[in-house]
């Protein structure tokens, strides 16, 4: 029988049941598994991997496609050592992460927007900026991690690289979305259609953004949204970075930059 993806998978999940950042490489292989699963492993080559990651990429960020690429190159060099393969066929480099412009939203695109998307995409995309979680953050976002007595959600340390859990305050209006979630499933918040939500950088979502009228604009960007409005409110910078679960000082400086200042109030016309 020969080998495939979800053999390799499984196989790498048994050996690394110590490893910290486990529910990580859970959360990455469930993504890579709409692609690869069933497949047969020897067949995955560099070309495929690199539609897989510029897919990511264009879901997110450079960097965060770079933590694919890690687990994938992880995954193909642990298989050598299990006899599987001779080398490893990826020859695919990092994606090199320049510091751009932070993209956000204006208070009348991120209205257009929500009015475009489809219910389900809706309710994600108002959380995402009211939270500042990320895509996958959200996607995986579980009941037993929700407390709306205390208004509180929090994401385990294992999806951060500080290591620690994150707790995410909930404001009014998030209550009320994960209120009209409830009942839908029952270990996963959003759901479409009564499966989890897994991946929402769909057609649906592409279509949406061009009848909003909104260009050059990505999932992650909304955790940008988030950012950018609470330092245009005042939030000190301690805070924020608390708030977002960044890891240093340094990661969100520049939502108080001086550019980016000017871009706010001109954009949000202040």
């Amino acid at each position: 029988k020969p080998m495939t993806w979800d053999d390799a998978t499984a196989r790498w999940m048994a050996e690394r049941t110590d490893k910290r950042s486990l529910d990580r490489d859970i959360s990455i292989v469930r993504w890579l598994d709409k692609y690869w699963s069933g497949r047969v492993f020897v067949t995955i080559g560099d070309v495929d991997v690199r539609h897989v990651v510029e897919t990511k990429r264009s879901e997110t960020t450079p960097s965060n496609a770079n933590h694919y690429l890690k687990f994938i190159k992880a995954l193909f060099n642990r298989s050598v050592d299990w006899g599987w393969i001779e080398a490893s066929p990826i020859r695919m480099k990092n994606y090199p992460a320049p510091k751009g412009k932070v993209r956000f939203l204006s208070e009348d695109e991120l209205k257009r927007l929500l009015t475009e998307l489809p219910y389900h995409l809706m309710v994600m995309a108002e959380f995402s900026v009211l939270t500042g979680l990320r895509m996958s953050n959200v996607t995986g976002l579980r009941w037993d991690r929700v407390d709306m007595q205390r208004r509180i959600a929090w994401v385990e340390g294992t999806e951060y690289k500080s290591k620690r859990d994150h707790g995410i305050p909930l404001s009014e209006r998030a209550i009320e979305i994960l209120r009209g979630e409830v009942g839908n499933h029952d270990t996963y918040v959003f759901t479409y259609k009564g499966y989890p939500v897994q991946n929402t950088n769909t057609a649906a979502w592409q279509k949406a953004l061009q009848r909003a009228g909104i260009r050059d604009f990505r999932w992650h960007d909304l955790r940008h949204t988030f950012a950018s409005y609470h330092a245009l409110n005042g939030t000190p910078l301690l805070t924020l970075k608390a708030l977002g679960g960044w890891q240093t000082l340094e990661m969100v400086n520049r939502y108080r930059s001086e550019e980016h200042t000017s871009e706010l109030q001109s954009r949000l016309h202040l």
